[in-house]
């Protein structure tokens, strides 16, 4: 299978070897992921090639520097190819409620400590928010990718993402405000 997607893949060598190197360090962890939302041997299997061939397309998103962004974007793209097939199949909705890790950034003892408190109280604010919900702002602003892109890798389509950041900017903005009050 891995022939078919290295055909899919750009005719670049760089990124031949990129994506050889997601599908060696990350397949274990989207299988796992793909059977925690459908518990289906079988569907999450496919579920993962289908993640595997979409991926083809964004192999450029992917930093090798970034072990826990890229297990975010590939646990996100997953979850969704993993549901839309099942709801294909059986017409019942499953989410998957798994925790997303923020990426560090490298930097001196009291920036990182800061930085690690803010991240803190970003994700106890983006945890209030609906999985889906988080799930766009995480791949809109961390991951960088456009609302077209969003819309293809969670089959959605673009107005609803547009909404669904919209909306998240809103319910952010209000717990950052709650926030800042509670420490005045």
């Amino acid at each position: 299978m891995l022939a078919v997607y290295l055909s899919a893949v750009e005719e670049s060598i760089p990124k031949k070897d990129k994506f050889l190197w997601v599908y060696e360090n990350y397949r274990g962890h989207m299988l796992d992921f793909a059977y925690a939302v459908c518990r289906d041997r079988f569907l999450c299997e496919d579920a993962v090639h289908e993640t595997f061939l979409r991926l083809t397309k964004y192999i450029d998103k992917i930093d090798e520097n970034d072990y826990e962004g890229n297990l975010g974007l590939l646990h996100i793209m997953t979850k969704h190819t993993t549901i839309n097939m099942y709801k294909k199949n059986s017409r019942v909705e499953t989410w998957d409620t798994d925790d997303m890790n923020l990426v560090d950034v490298e930097c001196n003892v009291e920036e990182e400590v800061i930085e690690k408190e803010i991240d803190r109280q970003l994700l106890d604010i983006l945890y209030k928010l609906p999985q889906k919900t988080r799930d766009v702002l995480w791949m809109y602003y961390i991951k960088k990718f456009n609302t077209r892109e969003i819309a293809e890798i969670t089959d959605q389509k673009v107005d609803s993402i547009k909404k669904r950041l919209i909306r998240g900017r809103d319910e952010l903005r209000f717990h950052l405000r709650g926030k800042n009050n509670e420490q005045k």
